[in-house]
């Protein structure tokens, strides 16, 4: 059909719109996203009316140009999209990718997005938007390669999600990638894995890459903690009796020493989740 309909003469404005955009909507079935970029922006000059319609579409062309790391022309669009002036959840999400796409080689735009991300959840608009602020706080600093700072700030945003499984998930999804990807910790990894697969829609299009890599953690760190396990036995079996007296004694004290540092730890957690409820 939109071959035949390609060949006709079509003078409308209103249907030169809508044929762009339904040829943008097969596109996106089948994950073409720079034809869809395209015929987007074929479709908007000829979006009349109200102003809300418009800036919806920039806002996609910005998603679709963020995804393939077309930073510049992502900020363009996310710029034209609150310029549109979008309700409050529109303007909200746009100025929130835009912090994502801003260059980091300035200095001073840096800083300025992160100022921008403070005032964000300071404003009590954004309650339920934390989870969602965080997480982009996150991704901001892993784009700056600080990765303590996008751990914490992705942990912040798992305890303050409450109904969202989908930002749940990203979050858990992102802290895997960091362990197994950045850190090399596929023990973490593979308990991230976990957590972001049982909270993953079965019917989303990620859901199987995701599975498989938790299956193939799953089964390796069964493999690495056997080996440790075989090692250890070794070890221990070429010990005379007072090397191994002194081992276990050390064992024991630092157990104990893990478990008050955890109950520390579960201390400070609650406190910080009882500071962020109180404001």
């Amino acid at each position: 059909v939109m071959d035949y309909l390609d060949k006709q003469p079509i003078k409308s404005k209103k249907n030169i719109r809508d044929f762009a955009l339904s040829k943008a909507q097969f596109n996106r079935f089948y994950d073409n996203y720079l034809p869809m970029a395209s015929l987007i922006e074929q479709a908007i000059p000829f979006v009349k009316g109200r102003k809300e319609r418009k800036a919806r579409l920039y806002f996609i062309l910005g998603q679709i140009y963020q995804t393939q790391a077309m930073d510049s022309l992502a900020y363009l669009n996310y710029k034209k999209a609150i310029k549109n002036n979008p309700p409050y959840e529109l303007s909200f999400y746009s100025k929130l990718y835009l912090a994502q796409v801003t260059s980091l080689s300035n200095l001073a735009a840096t800083k300025k997005t992160e100022r921008y991300f403070k005032k964000l959840l300071k404003d009590k608009k954004n309650e339920e938007y934390k989870d969602k602020i965080y997480y982009e706080m996150a991704l901001f600093k892993y784009k700056q390669k600080k990765l303590p700072e996008a751990i914490v700030l992705l942990e912040k945003s798992i305890a303050e999600n409450r109904t969202n499984k989908y930002q749940k998930g990203s979050s858990y999804l992102k802290l895997g990638e960091i362990y197994y990807g950045d850190k090399k910790n596929f023990e973490m990894a593979k308990l991230y894995y976990d957590s972001t697969v049982s909270v993953w829609s079965i019917t989303d299009k990620q859901y199987k890459e995701i599975s498989e890599r938790q299956k193939v953690l799953a089964e390796f760190v069964e493999n690495l903690l056997m080996v440790r396990r075989e090692d250890s036995l070794q070890r221990l079996a070429k010990m005379d009796t007072a090397t191994l007296s002194k081992f276990i004694d050390k064992v024991i004290a630092d157990e104990e020493l893990a478990r008050l540092k955890k109950e520390k730890q579960l201390t400070a957690a609650k406190k910080r989740a009882t500071e962020i409820q109180n404001g």
